[in-house]
């Protein structure tokens, strides 16, 4: 039995409906304002807010005050901590030394270190962030513990920040573990682990760490971290790279130390690279040859400045005009002398270059 529906029905059905689309653009546009004024009314109170403490701030890292005498600083309202604690970030970021140290204790001193803690642990996911960050610059170390459990997270952004923090905490007890976790992971942008190590890395805090995490890694975390051996003193980052090229079973790796070598007590190891079937690892053998070389080198320099990749044996001729007590009258002699059109043309072409630069 089928329903029948009256012309009255179908048009009451449509007034209805039509009413409920009313209703729910007008809900929209009354949420739409609403927002707008949220907006205001916040942008306004953090005008307001950094009005009052940028000034405080200042005087506060230029001198022995805490605050100045005419503005009251005893009350913080608790809504405000995030807001203070965003402000803080951005005025002590240029700041160091004693200036520093004036502004982690006005951080201190309203308790927002707790704050923080709180919100690292239970706060939303900016608000832990910034908490984060936050720690980190205050050099807070009883949340040490907490942000070693977040290095480990799976979020990239979350264990990156925690690095962040744990070593502007303590470098030395940070580095091993961040080496580790940098092994470890593949989701940390290289770009950005690099500025935050970089901007820490000193050879009596990177020598020790560096070392071991080198020494225990497989080739591809090795070829992460070859990108710090130039923090390390020399010694130890040329016995490192002498450990790595001999057990390396990664041919990217092994072009990459070969790059890095600087000191002729691997030059036995860098002369068995230079026929190697790959060319690019023979380009930075005979490259390496150009640093560490000596006179009995120049025949293998020869062999490779007739190799059938352009640049090994353009990297072969720079090498060659590098060789201890090499002169302009004997590579002419050694030029005049080649068979193969291809070396006699890359030396010819070596030799104008060099020439320019002089």
């Amino acid at each position: 039995m089928g329903f029948v529906f009256s012309s009255e029905t179908m048009v009451g059905y449509a007034y209805v409906g039509l009413a409920v689309v009313c209703l729910i653009t007008l809900f929209m546009i009354l949420w739409i304002v609403f927002l707008r004024i949220r907006l205001y009314l916040g942008q306004q109170h953090q005008a307001r807010f950094r009005a009052i403490w940028l000034p405080i701030f200042t005087e506060t890292a230029l001198s022995q005050n805490r605050h100045r005498k005419d503005v009251d600083i005893s009350v913080l309202k608790r809504r405000d901590f995030f807001l203070f604690m965003n402000c803080w970030l951005d005025f002590q970021e240029s700041l160091s030394g004693h200036a520093l140290i004036r502004m982690n204790g006005l951080a201190r001193q309203f308790k927002l270190h707790v704050y923080a803690q709180r919100l690292l642990q239970r706060g939303r996911m900016h608000q832990r962030l910034v908490a984060m960050v936050f720690l980190g610059d205050l050099r807070d170390r009883f949340s040490w513990p907490v942000l070693e459990e977040l290095l480990s997270k799976e979020n990239s952004l979350l264990s990156i920040l925690a690095a962040r923090a744990l070593i502007k905490i303590d470098q030395e007890r940070a580095l091993p573990i961040v080496f580790a976790e940098l092994v470890r992971r593949d989701d940390w942008p290289e770009a950005r682990v690099a500025v935050l190590l970089r901007s820490v890395l000193t050879a009596e805090l990177a020598t020790s760490p560096l070392f071991d995490a080198l020494l225990n890694s497989t080739d591809s975390g090795a070829i992460k971290l070859l990108h710090y051996v130039e923090h390390m003193y020399n010694e130890e980052k040329n016995r490192i790279l002498r450990i790595l090229l001999e057990r390396s079973n990664s041919d990217r790796l092994t072009s990459r130390i070969l790059k890095r070598i600087q000191c002729d007590h691997e030059l036995d190891l860098v002369r068995q690279y230079v026929g190697h079937s790959r060319w690019h690892i023979r380009m930075q053998a005979v490259a390496a040859l150009g640093r560490i070389g000596k006179r009995e080198d120049i025949s293998l320099l020869l062999e490779r400045l007739g190799d059938g990749e352009w640049w090994v044996r353009y990297r072969a001729a720079q090498a060659l005009i590098k060789m201890p007590g090499m002169t302009r009258p004997e590579l002419q002699i050694i030029h005049d002398n080649l068979e193969d059109s291809f070396a006699r043309t890359m030396l010819e072409q070596t030799l104008i270059e060099e020439g320019a630069r002089q």
